[in-house]
């Protein structure tokens, strides 16, 4: 077994999701550990000048509202923690405002709990803000909403969080950084002749038996949930890092896909978000679909998007949401994929510019009918 990991794709990583634990975040007396943040935002720079989209799902915030606010005794219950989360997240935030400041990159933060996930209009919209501020080089800082959420919309700690933002975004790769090396056939700090996993193609329940015994210091969900969150992506095709913030450049080392001490979850292969593209073919309805021009056709084969121009007919009624065919003038099946509009909508827009169509819909929120990243090209 090969001693580093090594994050192998067939196609250039254009799109990460990183994930930075509480282990990294903090020091031992549970504030701000400034010197690993500074190296990581150094990174996730470096990373955006490379061309590398960039969105950070992170922790911190009870522990950034410990420092802010003198406290005579703390309680462990959720309510106390949902307050020091208020106060911190302003704390944290600004603290990745300054370090991203010095290289001239704007941060956007936004709080989600699943509950986002599980309506539809929200997690619509959710994934077109967040992919738009991506295309604007804006570096999206996520964090569950703890100040709001209840035990039935919490995510179990940020690694599932991140791996269902990976998953909505259909993400290249998605990074977990933590205080622990990666996955080790068993407790390494305990037994000297624990492994560490470099490359792991599937998560089987041998894999699982692994992760229960690597354990970390201060990491909420701990290695097991973090295979569990990697074994979520790998579903949509996405691969998964598993690696040490402590390890200098280790972020930059794995996308950039130099070798690496840590472990690599799926083989490399080039189905970036099958799953759920499979899952959208399963959606499409018969005499539901738009028909496009030949000019649209053709920008569509060669990875455009769905714009209100190219659209000449719609068949059939859909919702926002809704998974919709589309056909060429000669009803040969060109794509198909989630529509930003409902079916009247469409209508009243097909074949107008863009810039008719600010003035023609006040619902009008998406340039894109459908976009590219949401969509199926039939070949």
């Amino acid at each position: 077994m090969s001693t580093q990991a090594q994050l192998i794709r067939k196609r250039p990583i254009k799109k990460v999701v990183v994930k930075v634990g509480s282990a990294l975040l903090t020091k031992d007396d549970n504030t701000l550990n400034d010197a690993f943040l500074e190296s990581f935002v150094d990174q996730v720079a470096t990373l955006q000048k490379q061309g590398i989209q960039v969105l950070i799902v992170t922790s911190g915030a009870v522990a950034a509202g410990r420092s802010e606010v003198t406290l005579k005794k703390e309680s462990k219950t959720i309510p106390y923690r949902q307050a020091l989360s208020a106060v911190g997240q302003i704390v944290l935030m600004d603290k990745y405002r300054e370090l991203f400041a010095k290289y001239s990159i704007s941060v956007g933060q936004a709080l989600l709990t699943d509950h986002d996930f599980q309506n539809r209009e929200s997690f619509l919209t959710m994934r077109n803000t967040l992919d738009l501020l991506m295309q604007m080089g804006v570096v999206p800082i996520v964090n569950e909403n703890d100040v709001v959420t209840y035990v039935g919309f919490k995510f179990g700690g940020n690694d599932p969080l991140a791996a269902k933002v990976s998953s909505m975004l259909c993400v290249d790769a998605m990074v977990l950084l933590t205080d622990v090396d990666g996955l080790f056939t068993a407790n390494p700090h305990t037994n000297p002749d624990a492994v560490l996993l470099t490359q792991i193609d599937d998560v089987t329940d041998e894999i699982k038996s692994y992760a229960s015994t690597t354990v970390s210091k201060k990491s909420l969900g701990g290695m097991i949930t973090k295979i569990e969150s990697a074994e979520y992506a790998l579903h949509s095709g996405i691969s998964t890092v598993i690696a040490s913030g402590t390890i200098p450049n280790i972020l930059t080392d794995a996308v950039s896909g130099k070798p690496f001490r840590g472990t690599v979850i799926g083989n490399g292969g080039d189905d970036r978000c099958g799953g759920r593209l499979m899952w959208m073919r399963s959606k499409t309805k018969n005499n539901i679909y738009i028909v496009v021009d030949d000019g649209c056709a053709r920008a569509l084969s060669k990875g455009g998007s769905l714009l209100a121009v190219g659209i000449r007919e719609v068949y059939g009624e859909f919702e926002r949401g809704d998974v919709v065919a589309i056909h060429d003038k000669y009803d040969e099946l060109v794509a198909f994929g989630q529509i930003n509009y409902g079916s009247r909508d469409v209508d009243q827009m097909k074949g107008r510019k863009t810039e008719e169509l600010v003035k023609l819909l006040p619902t009008f929120i998406e340039d894109e009918i459908m976009h590219r990243d949401n969509m199926v090209i039939v070949s």
